[in-house]
């Protein structure tokens, strides 16, 4: 995110969900720039002053529903003026993401759109207003979950010198530069740590300092030596299973000031609890997404809390959290010394066991999806792979063993969603 007070965004339109069925629902509409300049204002009315992103509409179709729309981004509000009553609330918030309200797994919810900006020149009015630079939700799904859609990150407010009829900012001395006051800038996902960078182009930073009146749970480490034209820093979280919120703010040589607002999110510690091949996600919550790992590679369809270790090697999960922060686990080495509980459906025998020259393997009913079949030995290395394809027939085939070592093998059985392994013993 750039800080630069002397640019003002118009917020983005939050993109269509996706349409294979003519039911996607389109994203909501960016926050617009709203300009308001004077010298005193009555707020008799108690009015809202507000550039909201749109939140985007629901999929409500009973059958056959699309992907959903993302939430429109918080536009700009530039707001030079002082209150002799009742300042306003003042809103750039994010839209909601589309919800699915239909029964059908499957179609993903929209993210929420991002919070705007607020650039605020009065003091007071800084200090006291009521403001709103929240991001938007994501959409949710009628079965539970957002299908990796995320809530939209939270705007910022700024307290700037009046800007000149340009836009540009005016210093205090007229015959100094147009445009010499610092910046801010962060990456867009705030996870702690979280990197941010100021600069100024015309004067040497003097100060670099945390608000501690708007900030809290939030440490920070300065990486470079002050005075300088470019500082860089981390934003650690005190409680690193809690967000905090922070107010930053960088003073150059000539006292000109820029304050940045936001919050840091935790990161997913998770560990894995291994009892055999049994693991277990740990220390995660339920609205984080887990993926599995193997030997470095992602394990397809691995997402639950749980995982049953087919094969000797690492496993490891990466989690991301409501925020959109990741957090991988320590590697947990797993040796499948048997294979005892692994899979008890008896959809194949396999005969004679042990053998010293060949096993037969026979399905017990029609086949109709092709069979993968590979033998690994005790560590898991692969020792024979092949495939068949099948016709609605019972299925046999011959493995040979006659080449092998004496010694216990497994034989890896998968046909569909069906995955079934033997323990073999050679002879």
């Amino acid at each position: 995110t750039n800080t630069s007070p002397n640019k003002l965004f118009m917020g983005g339109g939050g993109g269509a969900g996706q349409i294979n069925d003519g039911h996607g629902s389109a994203g909501g509409a960016g926050g617009g720039i709203i300009i308001i300049r004077a010298g005193n204002i009555e707020n008799k009315d108690k009015f809202t002053i507000s550039a909201n992103g749109q939140s985007a509409a629901n999929d409500n179709t009973p059958s056959n529903p699309d992907g959903c729309g993302g939430g429109g981004a918080g536009g700009t509000i530039l707001l030079d003026a002082e209150f002799s009553d009742n300042i306003p609330v003042l809103s750039v918030k994010g839209g909601n993401g589309g919800s699915r309200t239909a029964s059908v797994v499957g179609h993903g919810t929209g993210g929420g759109g991002g919070g705007g900006i607020l650039l605020i020149t009065d003091e007071l009015t800084y200090s006291s207003a009521t403001t709103q630079i929240n991001g938007g939700a994501a959409g949710s799904a009628l079965e539970g979950g957002t299908y990796g859609a995320t809530a939209g990150m939270n705007g910022t407010r700024l307290k700037i010198v009046a800007p000149d009829i340009a836009g540009v900012l005016k210093t205090i001395d007229s015959t100094k530069c147009t445009n010499c006051y610092p910046t801010i800038q962060t990456a867009q996902q705030l996870c702690s740590p979280a990197t941010f960078t100021a600069k100024d182009e015309i004067y040497l930073l003097k100060s670099v300092e945390l608000d501690n009146s708007g900030s809290n749970n939030i440490g920070m480490q300065l990486l470079t030596s002050l005075p300088s034209n470019e500082v860089v820093g981390t934003l650690t979280l005190i409680d690193p299973t809690k967000p905090g919120k922070f107010r930053l703010r960088a003073i150059n040589t000539d006292d000109n000031t820029i304050t940045y607002e936001s919050q840091v999110y935790p990161v997913p510690m998770p560990s894995i609890s291994a009892t055999g091949a049994n693991l277990t996600a740990m220390n995660t919550q339920t609205t984080d997404a887990i993926q599995w790992y193997y030997n470095g590679a992602i394990i397809t369809g691995a997402t639950s809390k749980t995982h049953k270790a087919l094969n000797s090697g690492e496993y490891y999960i990466e989690v991301t959290n409501i925020y959109g922060c990741k957090g991988t686990s320590a590697k947990t080495n797993v040796i499948i010394s048997g294979i005892e509980e692994i899979l008890k459906d008896e959809y194949f025998a396999l005969y004679p066991n042990p053998s010293s020259e060949e096993f037969f393997i026979e399905s017990t009913q029609q086949l109709y999806a092709p069979i993968s079949l590979e033998v690994t030995n005790i560590i898991g290395e692969s020792i024979f792979k092949t495939s068949y394809q099948t016709s609605g027939n019972i299925f046999k085939t011959v493995v040979p063993v006659d080449n092998l070592a004496a010694g216990t093998y497994f034989v890896h059985i998968t046909s569909g969603t069906f995955k079934k392994v033997y323990k073999i013993v050679r002879n």
